[in-house]
């Protein structure tokens, strides 16, 4: 990353997630989040062949997941979905992984 990406993300991550740890890691190939008091977002290592307009939308997107806590509702759902796995209820909608993400894409619009 050069030096103002690099500036830029911090600012970024100093404004919507303070408290997230960014990696890069060859094992990865897309971005994720996890975590709930230590968030990391985990970036492919091959992400820094992006374009630097890339690699801040990508930053800035996961670190949206972070700062509004999508992983803990994904935790929720899946605990849901474990105990009422009988339920029809629980074969209708999109998944909250799914939501979270559409929001963030019109969010970001």
């Amino acid at each position: 990353m050069g030096d103002t990406l690099a500036i830029d993300i911090r600012a970024l991550q100093r404004a919507l997630a303070p408290h997230a740890v960014l990696r890069c890691h060859d094992a990865v190939s897309q971005p994720l989040t996890f975590g709930l008091r230590r968030p990391i977002i985990l970036l492919p290592r091959r992400a820094r062949d992006l374009p630097a307009e890339a690699q801040r939308a990508i930053v800035c997107h996961e670190l949206l997941h972070v700062g509004r806590r999508d992983w803990a509702w994904i935790l929720v759902e899946e605990a849901i979905q474990t105990a009422f796995w009988w339920h029809p209820a629980m074969l209708n909608g999109k998944p909250v992984v799914v939501r979270c993400t559409l929001s963030m894409q019109f969010r970001l619009k």
